[in-house]
Parts: structure tokens; sequence; C-alpha cells
């Protein structure tokens, strides 16, 4: 029997977040394989040149995330994405015009981070409202492939955009292209036919309640917390490892990296290429092989991704593509399974009412997670002359984040809703 909560115009739906959230990650990470050539230009060190373009957007991003889940619940999902893809877009293109300094730069960062932040905290209400409870995990998973997807994408063409522009701000100028076609699909979801479900999806707010009982109920319980340091960890090590201090130890001239210069980062790209797949692949290891069970996904994930990390102690220019390309490509498909794992989960156990808050929430702390993994790593970075010791703190903290899923509990008071999708 056709369910006429949930249109068919949802497919639609789903396309166009993986090219909002692609537009969204390309501009995110367009900085990192450009990091030598800002701290050339700028006249500062690799640590405050990764601090500036990588670390001050994650904080910007958490923020951004944590109080557009509020937004996004009072004034709807579409609005948002549309405001969001309208802030990117001029961040990327008033680079070449006060990006010169590093408060400019900071400043550009800031508006793709108001971008991205209320685009990345719309997964889970986008997943409670427009689609059935059991393609709930896989709207989260295609989240996540967006994600990697614009990664990839940035990791491979920014690159050759800069080769040609021979500009590194003119070549993140270009990057809003792909935002401004993600405009477009976002006004057509705008105007489409919408669902019945999502007109069930806000009671508690259409007065104007942001505070409702369920999310308070939600945040008294431990539950929604252990999902939040999960994801922290997760995006310590994931956004810290591919966007950051990898690009930056390839591109940078012995002894300090590897020496390969802008064009290293493109040794890279394929590791994005398999956090796509890890972020696909995650619900089928939870709903397929393991019953819908969250445990097993997490602990393999983050244990596997913390053991080839220490792989980078070994990398020489000289090395061969295990170490170079293969050894990467392990850690992103393994931390790839979390992300989109914890947001299903939560997604399967609270109310569609207070999913776009809860989603903030949890976007928060994915992007506190990656921002004090940013801070801290560019810190060392500048105080050691070293990768080493930001990357052995990584390592450090995603087998502790490993360990951690083992006290996560269903939350309680809302066993209904589990039960009723």
């Amino acid at each position: 029997m056709k369910d006429d909560r949930y249109p068919g115009f949802r497919w639609f739906v789903l396309v166009a977040y993986v090219i909002i959230t692609t537009a969204t990650s390309f501009s995110m990470v367009a900085p990192a394989p450009l990091l030598g050539e800002i701290s050339k230009s700028m006249k500062v060190d690799m640590g405050v040149a990764t601090g500036s373009a990588m670390a001050t957007f994650n904080w910007f991003m958490a923020i951004m995330a944590l109080v557009g889940g509020f937004f996004i619940d009072k004034f709807g999902v579409v609005r948002m994405w549309l405001m969001s893809l309208a802030i990117l877009t001029l961040g990327s293109l008033l680079t070449p015009v006060i990006g010169t300094s590093v408060p400019g730069l900071v400043f550009c960062r800031f508006l793709h981070a108001l971008g991205t932040g209320f685009i990345m905290a719309s997964v889970a209400a986008v997943a409670a409202q427009w689609f059935k409870p059991k393609e709930q995990t896989y709207v989260a998973a295609f989240q996540g492939f967006s994600v990697c997807l614009g990664i990839a994408l940035g990791l491979s063409f920014v690159p050759r955009i800069f080769a040609s522009t021979g500009n590194w701000m003119s070549a993140v100028a270009w990057t809003s292209v792909l935002p401004i076609i993600a405009f477009i699909f976002g006004l057509v979801v705008l105007f489409g036919p919408k669902p019945a479900a999502a007109a069930h999806a806000m009671p508690e707010i259409a007065g104007g309640n942001l505070s409702s009982g369920d999310f308070k109920k939600a945040l008294l319980a431990s539950t929604i917390f252990v999902l939040a340091l999960m994801g922290f960890i997760d995006s310590w090590c994931q956004q810290n490892y591919l966007n950051a201090m990898m690009p930056g130890f390839y591109a940078a001239a012995a002894p300090l990296g590897l020496g390969f210069g802008a064009m290293g980062s493109t040794k890279l790209a394929l590791a994005a290429y398999f956090m796509m797949v890890g972020t696909l692949a995650a619900p089928i290891f939870t709903e397929n092989f393991f019953k819908g069970n969250p445990k097993p996904t997490v602990f393999i994930g983050l244990a596997v991704a913390a053991a080839f990390m220490l792989t980078f102690k070994m990398m020489t220019p000289e090395s061969g593509d295990f170490l170079l390309i293969v050894a990467p490509c392990v850690v992103m498909f393994f931390s790839s399974l979390i992300n989109p794992t914890i947001v299903g989960y939560a997604s399967k156990h609270y109310p569609s009412s207070i999913m776009g808050r809860l989603g903030g929430f949890l976007m928060f702390f994915f992007a506190i997670g990656a921002s004090i993994g940013q801070t801290i790593s560019s810190v060392l970075l500048s105080e050691t002359g070293s990768y080493t010791p930001p990357m052995m703190l990584m390592v450090i903290i995603t087998f502790v984040g490993a360990l951690l899923v083992f006290v996560l509990r269903p939350p309680k008071g809302f066993e209904h809703i589990y039960i009723g999708k």
C-alpha cells in the first residue's frame, strides 16, 4: 500500500541534498591543498596557515550547526538551504578581495562555515520528515557520501584550478560555481511537493516554542551525549587527518613533510573516494550484518582507522603506493562508518519534531571535534615543527573512541518512537 506521507519526490530531495552538501564540503576543503601557498603569500608558518584556513572554519561551523538546528525547526529545511548557499557563495567570491591577510581569510572562512553549518545540521530533519524509518540511516549515509564527494573533488580539482590561475585566492573564488548549481536544485525542492510527514514534524515549535518538552527530555538523558562524543572523536580523526594534517604533510618541504607541493594532495584524492564508499557501507554494516546494532560498526571503524593512521610514521618521499595511497584509503573508509551510524541511530530513536535541534546538536559536536583537533594539531605543529605529535595524539584519541561505543544505551522515555517506527 502506498504511503502518502512519503511521496516519490523525496528521491529528488535526496539528490538535491547530495549536491548541496557536496558544494559545502567542496568549499570547506578548498584551502587545504593550498596551505603551502597561503603560508608563503601571507609570510606565516604552516601552523598559522592551517589554523586560519581550516581550524577557524570548523569552530565557526560548530556554532552555526548548533544555532542552525533551531532555525531549521522554526523556518524549514529548504529555506535554510537557500540562504546558506548564498552565504557560502559570497565567502568564495570575497576571497580574492579581502583574503590577502589572515583576518580577511578568517572572515571568508566564517562565511563558508555559516553556510555549511546550517546545511550540515539539516540531515536528521531531512531524514525524519521526508523518508521512511528504514530509509533514514541511508539518508545519513548519503550525507556522509556527499561530504566525501566534495572533499574528493576539492583535493582533485582545486590544485588544478590553482595551476591554471596561478593564484590561490582565484582558485578559491572559482569554487563558488558548485554552490550556485546547488542553489538551483534547492529552488526546485522549495517549489516541489511536500511530504505529509513534514506537516506533522514540527508541532511543538509551531507557536515559537523552541525548547519543547521532548527536546529537554532528550538532553536530560545520556544517549545523545554519548552519540555526540563519538561523533566528536570521529571528526577529530577524520576531518583533521584528511582536511588538514595529511595534505600539509604531503605538501610541505622536507624535513617537515614529504615535499610533494600542492599537487601532492592528488595522492589523497582516492582516500576521499574510499571515504564516500565507507559512508554508503555504514548502513549495510549496521542494518544487514549487525542487525541494527551500531556498536560493532563503530568499534571496528575507529579501531582499524587508528591502527592505519600509524603508517604515517613509515612514509618517505620514496614510499610506494601502499603507504602513500592505500593506507590513507583504509583510514578514511573505516572512519567514515561512524557518523552516518550515529545520525541514523538518533533519527530512529527520537521524534521528528525535535530532529532539527538534535541534528544541530550532534553536528555541533562533530564540528567541535574537528575544530579542537585541528586547533590542537596546528598549535603542536607550530610549537614542535613536526607532524608526529599531532598525529600520535590523533591515534590515541581514536582508540579511545572505539571503546566509548560500549556505553551507548537507547534513550529512556522514547521507546514508543523506535517501536512505532
